[in-house]
């Protein structure tokens, strides 16, 4: 009889394995299921993505994670068992958790971190068809490897703007059919050291670093070690001129100058920095590159979904001759453009439809970092038919991302031309006024590697993991105004953005900023200094900067670099919970720049039972934050603590 036990309980374990296996392959048929279920294992082991070994974190035995490929509209059950020695979350970014934010993956606000040994069960529909990824939400541990793709693919009901990019019945047909089976292309950025090294290193230096190895495309990449004159040549006029008579290095990082560090470089250490973390160039080789096979006999465009899953780095992909219609933004149908290039952030995504029109042979993709933090390039190539390697692709980018020739179109997200892609279909006009106002000034505090969303206050890395807001709403922390925004139901918001006011930030570095639970319209965009008592008052003063009528519709937004500007972003709060907001930038995040958003406290939804058995009451509260102190000496007190959440 125990025999039979065991037999029968391993056939429903391979059953579930099988399952979860063939979804996560993308072997299930595009019919898809109403429910979903697949397992992911996290793991720690040894790899070398770009040749240099080091100790990284591994899904289902694969880094990157496996891709995630869903049908609009599918229920969907992921288990995520950590058999790591740290613990973890995950967090689903871009997915708006409608009616499930107990699966958002933010530890402190949605749930307690998952321990070594330990299981989480995410529950959540997918509501929205697009391109997303998953990614941890603990400390820097991204740049350990924990991340991975995710596509919905769209309902074939579903309004689509191919015929804005052609009215041709065959390329209408090819990009349809190019869009339900799309090319992921993850980027990521990638280091020798760990995340707690890197973390470490930062606070221990007292310096603001930047600098890593290699842009990793789909897992793999090189170390390339070009000549400093190469380099220092193909670096941007802009940050040249920033750098004064120093230049850039042999792995192509930004020295230590103050437009960097700003007031903080005379507490730097930099001789406290490890080898070959800022400086050292040592070449190396993943294994194989990024290729893309294509027969354009059989298919006449192709769809490549950019996703951006690095930690602070920037970038700015193209495919040599070839151009790219961006259609969709963050997830969602846009207005399409075409574009040579374009600059592609932390935490954001991309898809463009791209026409296979060009003669057989090797096309060379070039994603290059966008030269603001350092000059580094990968590589990947587009095959087609079988290819010609002898051919040499003429680039529209150089390796530092500067153009190669005089009719290259750049999307950026710092040039509000460039970076107009309204909402397709078209949405409803924006009411004229919005029910609450929040000002927010974001900037450096304390030392060069220390932020803030507020003026002042920053959030701390390890607030309260293990009494998370979302059970406990009305706490004391849920008051605090310096960090906590509470909204209700059915009500309009605006959140007003300031950069470089604050003392010794004024050379503001550009910001990725990320709201969980639900997308913004940005309606207002200007440099300088917001000088207004309402946004009323600065829309009645200064029109051209606003539009209600169909703007923008993002879950990331760039702020502009080095000189003061504002924005502002609206939203209705249609999903109660705890949402974090903040910036998409892993150190600075770490290092406080981010804030707690409850929407929708009146209608505060009811926490299934599963949930509340992964709260530990026992375990003892820390003490409220005080209203209208700085946190820093929180922060400070934690620096010892490396192994995950407290």
């Amino acid at each position: 009889m125990a025999y039979i036990t065991v037999f029968v309980a391993l056939l429903i374990f391979l059953s579930e394995f099988v399952q979860s296996y063939d979804f996560i392959d993308n072997n299930r048929s595009a019919a898809g299921s109403n429910y979903v279920k697949l397992n992911l294992n996290l793991t720690v082991g040894v790899g070398a993505p770009n040749g240099q070994t080091r100790e990284m974190i591994f899904v289902n035995g694969t880094f990157p994670g496996p891709n995630l490929i869903f049908d609009e509209g599918d229920e969907v059950e992921i288990t995520v068992f950590n058999q790591m020695p740290k613990n973890t979350t995950i967090h689903w970014h871009g997915l708006e958790m409608k009616n499930t934010p107990w699966s958002d993956g933010v530890p402190g606000l949605t749930q307690t971190p998952i321990e070594p040994g330990e299981r989480f069960v995410y529950r959540f529909t997918a509501s929205t068809a697009g391109t997303y990824w998953y990614h941890s939400h603990s400390r820097m541990t991204m740049i350990d490897g924990l991340y991975g793709s995710i596509f919905a693919r769209p309902s074939s009901q579903a309004p689509a703007p191919w015929h804005l990019i052609s009215n041709e019945t065959e390329d209408i047909k090819a990009m349809q059919r190019a869009a339900a089976d799309p090319h992921l292309i993850l980027i990521s950025d990638w280091s020798r050291f760990t995340s707690e090294q890197y973390w470490e290193t930062i606070k221990d230096t007292e310096l603001e670093i930047f600098c890593v190895d290699s842009i990793l495309l789909n897992g793999h990449g090189e170390i390339y070690c070009p000549p400093t004159g190469f380099l220092v040549n193909q670096t941007l006029p802009v940050m040249q001129s920033l750098m004064g008579n120093a230049t850039v290095n042999d792995k192509g990082c930004l020295p230590f100058v103050p437009a960097v560090e700003s007031i903080w470089l005379p507490l730097g250490h930099p001789e406290r920095i490890p080898k070959h973390l800022q400086e050292g160039c040592v070449t190396s080789s993943g294994g194989v590159n990024l290729t893309i096979n294509v027969d354009s006999r059989e298919q006449k465009w192709i769809n490549l979904n950019w996703i951006m899953a690095s930690t602070f780095k920037m970038v700015q992909p193209s495919v040599d001759e070839h151009d790219m219609w961006i259609y969709e933004v963050d997830g969602s149908y846009v207005v399409p453009r075409k574009f040579q290039a374009l600059s592609l952030s932390a935490g954001q995504r991309i898809s463009a439809m791209v026409r296979l029109d060009k003669q057989p042979g090797d096309y060379t993709i070039r994603v290059p970092e966008t030269g603001i933090t350092q000059v580094m390039s990968a590589f990947g190539t587009l095959r087609y038919n079988n290819g010609n390697p002898s051919r040499s692709s003429r680039p529209h980018v150089q390796y530092g991302s500067l153009p190669a020739h005089g009719n290259v179109d750049i999307y950026s997200p710092w040039i509000p031309f460039t970076d107009n892609m309204p909402p397709f279909p078209a949405h409803d006009p924006l009411p004229q006024l919005a029910d609450e106002e929040f000002l927010l000034s974001l900037g450096r505090v304390n030392s060069s590697w220390s932020y803030t969303m507020v003026g002042r206050e920053m959030m701390p890395v390890d607030w309260d993991a293990y009494h998370p807001f979302l059970f406990y709403p009305n706490d004391p922390d849920s008051f605090n105004e310096q960090l906590v925004i509470r909204t209700h139901n059915g009500s309009w918001v605006d959140l007003i953005i300031q950069t470089a006011t604050l003392h010794g930030d004024e050379s503001a570095f550009t910001h990725i900023l990320h709201k969980h639970g639900s997308k913004t319209w940005r309606i207002g965009l200007s440099q300088g200094i917001w000088n207004y008592s309402s946004v009323a008052e600065a829309m009645r003063l200064q029109p051209d900067a606003f539009s209600l009528d169909n703007p923008n519709w993002r879950y990331t937004w760039l702020t502009s670099f080095g000189e003061p500007m504002w924005m502002v972003l609206r939203y209705q709060v249609t999903n109660p919970g705890p949402w974090l907001f903040h910036c998409h930038f892993e150190i600075y995040l770490a290092g406080g720049m981010g804030m707690v958003i409850l929407d929708g406290v009146d209608k505060w939804p009811p926490v299934p039972e599963e949930y509340r058995t992964h709260l530990d009451p026992s375990r003892p509260r820390r003490p409220p934050l005080a209203k209208n102190i700085r946190t820093f000496s929180w922060l400070e007190a934690l620096r010892n603590k490396r192994t995950g959440f407290d």
